[in-house]
């Protein structure tokens, strides 16, 4: 089976890109009560990207990754 193929520099844009929205969820703050279950949906979205999105696209984008490859990339 051939290992997929992926292009370097559109995974570095999800990557960034990945990288931002994480950032930007950290910042979102609310003391209203009635908010408290968006905030945990907020949390756990957080911790998704941080402990398993990034590392991902950082494994992806390794130079010792085998699905790398020069051409022929498949669209992330």
């Amino acid at each position: 089976m051939t290992p997929s193929r992926f292009n370097p520099v559109l995974l570095d844009q999800l990557r960034g890109r990945t990288a931002d929205a994480l950032f930007q969820l950290g910042e979102l703050r609310s003391h209203d009560p009635s908010a408290a279950t968006a905030m945990r949906a907020l949390r756990l979205t957080r911790h998704t990207l941080e402990w398993f999105w990034i590392p991902a696209l950082d494994d992806l984008l390794s130079p010792h990754c085998e699905t790398q490859n020069s051409g022929g990339y498949d669209e992330v």
